[in-house]
């Protein structure tokens, strides 16, 4: 017959061995949108990156364009985003002036591979994206 600390001992090694596999890392998010996506684009003479870079809830957008004869533009938004079966709302807020405008966006997403699409949903996102964008994945 066993010693009943021997068996104290295996169940406890055991349970925390479980317990241990069961956790998640609090540094992955477990949403399919997480990560850096990135999309160049170009508008007449100016060449520019979009990115989005999501994670746990939390989404940074940079904008940048190059334009001859011009510093660079780069425009800095931040915010929290939720999803809703095919939908990502993105509360977003632009860091990088003096006021603080803030931006809803409501978009239908959509992953092929390492490409997500991000389709205008509402009146307002439309306003701001005419098309849908088309990102890869970094």
């Amino acid at each position: 017959m066993m010693n009943v600390k021997y068996l104290t001992f295996l169940l406890m090694a055991t349970l925390s061995m479980s317990l241990m596999c069961a956790c998640s890392n609090d540094d992955e998010s477990s949403d399919s949108l997480s990560g850096k996506w990135e999309a160049y684009t170009t508008d007449g003479d100016s060449q520019g990156t979009q990115t989005f870079i999501l994670k746990n809830g939390s989404v940074t957008y940079i904008e940048k364009w190059t334009e001859p004869g011009y510093e660079d533009d780069v425009e800095t938004y931040d915010g929290p985003y939720i999803i809703e079966d095919d939908l990502v709302t993105m509360n977003l807020v632009r860091r990088d002036v003096d006021y603080n405008y803030n931006y809803v966006w409501v978009f239908k997403w959509e992953i092929d591979g390492k490409n997500l699409t991000l389709t205008p949903n509402d009146y307002k996102t439309k306003e701001y994206w005419s098309e849908p964008i088309v990102l890869n994945k970094k």
